[in-house]
């Protein structure tokens, strides 16, 4: 069984969002980190299946990096069934995948069915990184988020991991 972050970066903020950008990073407890999968999906393609952007995330794209923007919609994109074939390839059935739970994983979940196909994750496997920040009273101010919270998948799943890890060793260490 392997830990992986999940962060997707989206044209909207809800369950029929298209997704930009999907990055996994495959991590333990301790916070050491191995194999990456970031990959950007065919929005056109995605909007076509049914899936939604909003006006309101464009904007805010606008205003936050519309260069980032640009890439992820223009750069080494995929089609949503070779996406759905490399994150197959990447997850494991027993794999954790932790993430946004609420936000993530759902509108991932969406693409798969708009594609007719089924997920590779286990649902009992889910697990949510705000709820662990909140359970360990952990402070999310001390960490540096202008600098790593970049709105590139990847990158975010990497800071994602620093934070989850440190509230994973925080309640462990409450067991001794």
């Amino acid at each position: 069984m392997e830990n992986i972050m999940l962060d997707i970066e989206t044209l909207g903020n809800t369950t029929n969002s298209a997704i930009l950008q999907v990055a996994m990073v495959k991590f333990d407890e301790e916070g050491n980190v191995g194999a990456s999968l970031s990959i950007r999906i065919d929005t056109e393609e995605q909007l076509k299946l049914g899936a939604e952007k909003t006006q309101s995330t464009l904007d805010w794209w606008q205003r936050t990096n519309p260069v980032l923007l640009e890439s992820l919609m223009t750069e080494n994109i995929m089609s949503v069934n070779q996406a759905i074939m490399a994150i197959n390839r990447f997850v494991g059935f027993n794999d954790k995948i932790w993430c946004h739970a609420t936000f993530d994983l759902p509108i991932l979940g969406n693409l798969y069915r708009l594609a007719g196909k089924r997920v590779p994750w286990s649902y009992k496997l889910n697990r949510d990184i705000r709820t662990l920040v909140d359970m360990a009273c952990l402070d999310l101010s001390e960490y540096d988020w202008v600098k790593e919270k970049t709105h590139d998948a990847l990158d975010d799943c990497r800071f994602q991991i620093k934070y989850t890890t440190d509230a994973i060793k925080k309640i462990k260490s409450w067991r001794v």
